[in-house]
């Protein structure tokens, strides 16, 4: 039986979804970035980098990127496993996050 959309953390019909096709600017304008931060507010916002074959650089370009955008607290989400996704970890780095970040990859494994 499924659980009521209360205990899993979520409410229905709350909050903003915000599609980026990649390759958003992460050094100059950073107009998509600055959107994200606007609807996140200060609260956390986590960098779900669950599509990257290699954790080595993408949060880390993430922090920089929103580093005067006035976000919250930065929060880094990477799976190693796609059950890893039901663990407790995940699901507390989720908890009380005000957005979540999915970046893409290109096709060259660098973050987008």
């Amino acid at each position: 039986m499924e659980q009521p959309h209360t205990e899993r953390g979520t409410l229905p019909g709350k909050g903003t979804l915000v599609i980026i096709g990649g390759h958003e600017d992460k050094q100059d304008s950073r107009e998509i970035l600055k959107e994200v931060a606007r609807l996140s507010g200060k609260g956390k916002l986590v960098i779900a980098t669950l599509a990257s074959h290699t954790r080595e650089g993408y949060f880390e370009s993430y922090q920089k990127a929103f580093d005067d955008l006035e976000t919250g607290e930065l929060v880094e989400l990477y799976l190693d496993e796609r059950s890893d996704a039901n663990k407790a970890a995940a699901l507390d780095t989720l908890r009380g996050a005000t957005g979540v970040l999915f970046p893409a990859e290109t096709s060259s494994g660098s973050p987008a």
